[in-house]
């Protein structure tokens, strides 16, 4: 294209023209990376604003399993240890009992 400027006669007066077409492309295409750009820092922001509150469900997720897992062994702790008093409770019954039917024997025995 500039060898035939050169041979075309008034291809000089033309050549201010394309400058200023060159410098409004430029202008363009600085506008269109600063737009891609924007685009792209907020696409960022948000895909990191999706990471977050997925990470922020996961957390709640494992806390909430945690309080479920503190409340089953409480709930076993309560149970052995009802389990426990109950079977000390026959425990001492049983020993009261054996006492009592001692006490008898020895009281027949003496009578």
């Amino acid at each position: 294209v500039r060898a035939a400027r050169r041979t075309m006669p008034g291809a000089d007066e033309m050549v201010p023209n394309e400058e200023a077409h060159e410098e409004v492309d430029e202008e363009e295409l600085r506008r269109e990376r600063k737009r891609r750009a924007r685009e792209m820092k907020k696409m960022k922001a948000r895909q990191q604003q999706v990471l977050e509150a997925m990470q922020q469900k996961k957390r709640e997720a494992k806390e909430d399993e945690e309080k479920k897992a503190m409340r089953l062994l409480k709930r076993q702790a309560i149970k052995k240890q009802k389990i426990l008093a109950e079977a000390a409770e026959r425990k001492r019954v049983a020993d009261e009992e054996g006492a009592l039917v001692q006490a008898e024997k020895f009281a027949g025995v003496g009578a």
